[in-house]
């Protein structure tokens, strides 16, 4: 299946990652190029490391909000980064389904 990347769309919260300890990496967003009944398929991976090489002091919540030309919240995607089991680096890929075309890519960690 052949797809578009859109690698370029991505936003990383730096500030927050910074804030958390983490450090996300090695990020890939990309679009199939079939549309699924009217939901474009974006595919997000990356590698989330920690800062300071050990464990988190909190468990993380990293959002990814994907957003239209307009702004407009197309598809959302929350993965779940538990401190008990987090050894300093986690792989991630995941798929959103998307009511537009996603033209911005938001990745926000959050503390929980």
């Amino acid at each position: 299946m052949s797809f578009k990347e859109i690698t370029q769309n991505v936003e990383r919260m730096e500030l927050l990652e910074e804030r958390l300890g983490v450090r996300l990496q090695g990020l890939m967003a990309t679009v199939d190029d079939e549309v699924v009944g009217s939901e474009h398929k974006l595919k997000i991976a990356g590698e989330i490391y920690s800062a300071s090489g050990g464990s988190l002091d909190s468990d993380v919540m990293v959002d990814i909000v994907a957003q239209n030309e307009k702004g407009q919240v197309v598809g959302m995607l929350s993965l779940f980064i538990n401190r008990d089991k987090f050894v300093g680096y986690e792989a991630f890929s995941d798929s959103i389904y998307c009511k537009a075309f996603p033209t911005r890519i938001k990745i926000v960690p959050r503390p929980l």
